[in-house]
């Protein structure tokens, strides 16, 4: 991934985030509000590590 690079992640032919590299170089995942209604906030999809959040950090 390059800086402003977006990588969508999906999950059993659902598309539940998207992983962007900000400008600064740090990357931001952020779950979709269709997985978040579906799953749940605190749910552990992807990992045990990365619980949904609607957080935007």
């Amino acid at each position: 991934m390059t800086r402003g690079d977006v990588l969508h992640v999906w999950l059993h032919g659902e598309h539940v985030a998207k992983i962007e590299r900000l400008h600064s170089g740090c990357l931001r995942l952020r779950f979709t509000p269709e997985t978040l209604g579906r799953w749940g906030v605190g749910t552990r999809l992807l990992s045990y590590s990365l619980p949904l959040t609607t957080r935007q950090a």
